[in-house]
């Protein structure tokens, strides 16, 4: 007899400027395929996919101010349809992954607050973990805020035990989840209990690792993973692989990966889950993520024949910055050998990515063009390599924002963004308003990236014509990219709103929104007379 129904809801982006990404997030589905490993048919598992209904399908209007009664009544009806009349306790799973998601996270609990006032109503994630200060006012609205892995923690939330466990206290109730020493130990992922919006992706990625052993100052791993590198066992590994491949496969998927913070950290490990990938002979591509400096020719062979692609965090090629980023202590040795792999990617025919990250606190025009010009060389060298760049952007969680005012005395960095995270607009723009150094001022920065963009992009197609590698839809999607660049540079030059002051700033007119709409939200709830500021 089903007595929980348990609805993890995966919420949406508000800031427009953020587009969608076609990414199957995992980590609510391992967190239901335990409690439907430990609970059995005592307890329904549902998702809400709001980033689905509301950013793809646009079945979910955008609560902006004056549209809340629309996007509230819209939700109601979805969750209606999700739980049986017969079940007795409900609980709402919110997932906020990043800090993109912080607004759309607060307003949909206030709404199924409203709509249930019954519920529990949890919320758990990269953000809570690391900014859980952002959830800590609404106690009215969060019965549970967990930090850091959420399998126990949910588990006992569900039982009996969770309510004396939650008696007496003032919500929200923090609770610290403990670490999953042996990924063994968790069950097989359900992909199924996501059927309802598997078929919405093309792409599906699972974690076989936890945890990262690097200290990268931007990165938020370590602020959320107590624990270090774990992985499951290579055989568990490639039984959680042939379930990714088979299910997938069912609803329509043809690209699968990891999620792993750094893909087969051990190389032990990584050697034998890739040969079994290769034994397996799936007829797939996968895609991982992982550091360039531990990896040697035979990798890269290994890899392709698994055909798996990785990206490969490189994030700057210049020696200052990556000292500047805590990459490495040997920043010399680390660029020298990711040019013996680039150098073996273009004898192999080996497709990669490299991730490179612009802007990064200690940044100066000088660094930026010398690691521009190293990866223009890369590119050059070798006809098989993509690059992915970014702007820095001001995560809370990260050691620089931990440490923000010792950055600022040391470089002169200025975050301008301020809590970019708080907008319901242009959040990203917001968040890669940082001046990241006294010697780079921010139009400066956005200016050269982009034109660097340019440049890069360019380069790219005449790899691609030279090579003759990547199929018309590739070529197509960076003919896009490239018009984006083009398009953002000439935005930029003629924005008046964000570049008009000295320094730059968020226009003081959008940070009136969120506070608009959360006025707007909590009246109408009911219950509610004070906004936290």
């Amino acid at each position: 007899m089903v007595k929980t129904c348990v609805i993890f809801v995966n919420p949406f982006d508000f800031d427009r400027d953020i587009s969608f990404t076609f990414d199957f997030h995992s980590g609510p589905l391992y967190l239901a395929s335990f409690l439907k490993a430990r609970f059995g048919e005592e307890i329904l598992i549902e998702f809400l996919d709001l980033k689905i209904e509301v950013e793809k399908n646009h079945k979910v209007p955008l609560p902006r101010p004056g549209k809340w009664s629309q996007f509230l009544a819209v939700l109601d009806s979805l969750v209606a349809r999700k739980i049986p009349q017969s079940v007795g306790k409900v609980i709402f799973a919110i997932s906020c992954l990043a800090s993109d998601q912080y607004a759309g996270t607060l307003l949909t609990g206030i709404a199924l607050r409203h709509i249930m006032p019954d519920a529990t109503i949890v919320v758990g994630g990269y953000h809570p973990s690391i900014f859980i200060t952002d959830f800590l006012p609404y106690g009215q609205v969060f019965d549970c805020v967990v930090l850091g892995e959420g399998e126990q923690a949910l588990a006992d939330i569900v039982t009996q035990k969770s309510r004396r466990f939650l008696e007496g206290k003032v919500p929200p109730r923090v609770i610290t989840g403990e670490p999953v020493e042996n990924l063994n130990d968790l069950p097989l992922l359900d992909l199924k209990l996501f059927a309802e919006y598997l078929g919405e992706y093309p792409t599906m990625g699972i974690n076989l690792s936890r945890g990262c052993p690097f200290t990268c100052a931007f990165c938020l791993e370590r602020g959320v993973m107590s624990q270090g590198w774990r992985a499951c066992s290579p055989d568990r590994a490639i039984l959680e692989i042939r379930n990714q491949v088979k299910v997938g496969q069912e609803f329509g998927i043809r690209k699968f990966g990891f999620y792993d913070p750094i893909f087969g950290h051990d190389r032990a490990w990584r050697a034998r889950v890739v040969e079994k990938m290769i034994q397996e002979q799936f007829e797939v591509e996968f895609w991982g993520e992982t550091r360039c400096d531990a990896l040697n020719r035979e990798d890269l062979a290994l890899y392709k024949r698994a055909k798996l692609y990785m990206m490969f965090g490189l994030e700057s090629g210049s020696p200052l910055m990556l000292k500047n980023m805590h990459k490495t202590g040997n920043p010399r040795f680390f660029l020298d050998h990711f040019r013996k792999v680039m150098l073996w990617s273009a004898e192999l025919k080996y497709p990669s990515v490299m991730n490179v990250l612009f802007n990064h606190p200690g940044e100066t025009l000088a660094t930026m063009q010398e690691s521009q010009h190293f990866l223009l060389e890369m590119q050059r060298m070798n006809p098989y390599v993509v690059e992915n760049s970014l702007m820095y952007r001001h995560y809370p969680g990260s050691e620089l924002f931990n440490h923000a005012d010792i950055v600022q005395q040391k470089y002169g960095t200025r975050y301008l963004g301020g809590n970019w995270w708080h907008l319901l607009t242009h959040q990203l723009k917001a968040a890669k308003l940082n001046q990241a150094s006294s010697h780079l001022p921010v139009r400066i920065a956005q200016a050269t990236f982009l034109q660097y963009e340019i440049n890069r992009l360019e380069l790219t197609l005449d790899n691609i014509t030279k090579a003759s590698i990547i199929n018309l839809p590739k070529i197509l999607q960076i003919k896009t990219e490239l018009e984006t660049a083009r398009a953002a540079l000439k935005e930029d030059q003629a924005d008046k709103a964000f570049f008009a002051a000295n320094p730059p700033q968020v226009p003081p007119y959008l940070w009136e929104e969120f506070p608009a709409i959360l006025q707007e939200s909590t009246l109408s709830a009911g219950q509610f007379t004070v906004v936290p500021q």
